[in-house]
C-alpha cells in the first residue's frame, strides 16, 4: 500500500485498471456486433450507436 496524503491504495489502482479494461472490451464488442452501448451520463440514460463508438475509437487512436 502506498503512503502519503495523496496516495491511492494499490487495490484501488487495480480496480480502476479493470474498469478501464472492461469498458474498452464493451466498446470493442459493441462495434463488432453493431450494437449500441447504454450508459448513464450526468444522470441521463444515453445510447451510443456503434458507428459513433467507431468514430470515438478512431479519434482516440489517432491521438496516440
Amino acid at each position: 500500500m502506498k503512503h502519503g496524503p495523496d496516495a491511492v491504495p494499490l487495490e484501488l489502482e487495480a480496480v480502476m485498471r479493470a474498469l478501464h479494461k472492461s469498458a474498452q472490451v464493451a466498446r470493442e464488442t459493441a462495434i463488432k456486433t453493431n450494437t449500441a452501448l447504454v450508459v448513464v451520463e450526468n444522470g441521463k440514460l444515453m445510447r451510443i450507436p456503434a458507428k459513433e463508438l467507431m468514430a470515438m475509437e478512431y479519434k482516440i487512436n489517432e491521438e496516440d
